[in-house]
């Protein structure tokens, strides 16, 4: 038997960690090798008995109850009453831009504040465009006149 062919005892704690205490559990391909290291090493041992003490916990703790249909009904009511769920079925239904822009309001909190904004800020837009007033659309002929006189002016420059 050649020295590559023996099992570490990392390896086997790896194992262990991975596969529990029991030798049924472990791959067949290594079970050979585990049980040699098992007859010559007292860590392996060791470790083999902490782990088996493990394994014995968690069979006394036993599995968990299955989810209830009760639990399974509610996370579906959860899950279809979101926003999203019915933008989706909007999307999927064919209704267009339309319909998809009032499933997003009707089924979000959220876009009626965002909404409230975007008209408050189209209001002071309109309000203090119209408090400017309209810009001069034609420039002056003496003021363009004047910047063509102060170039000839300063020449140095």
């Amino acid at each position: 038997m050649s020295s590559n062919d023996d099992m570490t005892i990392d390896r086997f704690a790896d194992m262990l960690a991975a596969y529990g205490g029991s030798a049924a559990r472990w791959p067949a391909e290594e079970r050979t090798r585990a049980e040699r290291l098992l007859h010559r090493s007292s860590d392996a041992r060791a470790l083999l008995e902490e782990e088996s003490r493990l394994d014995r916990m968690l069979d006394l703790m036993g599995r968990p109850a299955p989810a209830g249909e009760t639990l399974h009904a509610q996370i579906l009511d959860i899950a279809f009453g979101h926003p999203a769920a019915a933008y989706a079925r909007a999307a999927s239904s064919g209704e267009g831009l339309w319909g998809r822009l009032k499933a997003a309001w009707d089924n979000s909190g959220m876009l009626r504040p965002a909404g409230a904004a975007l008209a408050a800020s189209l209001m002071l837009g309109v309000v203090f465009g119209g408090m400017v007033g309209p810009a001069s659309a034609d420039p002056d002929p003496v003021d363009i006149m004047e910047l063509a006189l102060l170039d000839l002016t300063f020449t140095g420059y």
